[in-house]
């Protein structure tokens, strides 16, 4: 927790003008112990993606709101397959 810092209002209350992923493929990782956004409404947006077109790749863990402190190499390997490379059962191989 000591890694987090102030995150700006803004962000939460400007009006987006894009969705990038409506052009963009998009992966998501499901946190199933995220207790800010909890599982339902994380798969009701994901929901909505699909329904709305979008192409989303997800995968889950059992991890509360901050996965990326709390495991770090399983967010690293989701990243990496995200961003296309075969990194299942530590084999690390571009596809």
């Amino acid at each position: 927790m000591s890694k987090l810092r102030v995150h700006s209002l803004a962000t939460f209350m400007t009006k987006t003008k894009s969705a990038a992923w409506k052009r963009i493929p998009t992966s998501y990782l499901l946190c199933e112990n995220d207790k800010p956004v909890p599982l339902e409404l994380q798969e009701s947006m994901i929901a909505t993606v699909k329904r709305e077109g979008g192409d989303i790749d997800t995968e889950r863990l059992f991890v509360s709101h901050s996965p990326h402190l709390a495991m770090p190499d399983k967010v690293a390997g989701f990243l990496r397959r995200a961003a296309g490379e075969n990194c299942r059962d530590g084999a690390w191989s571009q596809n």
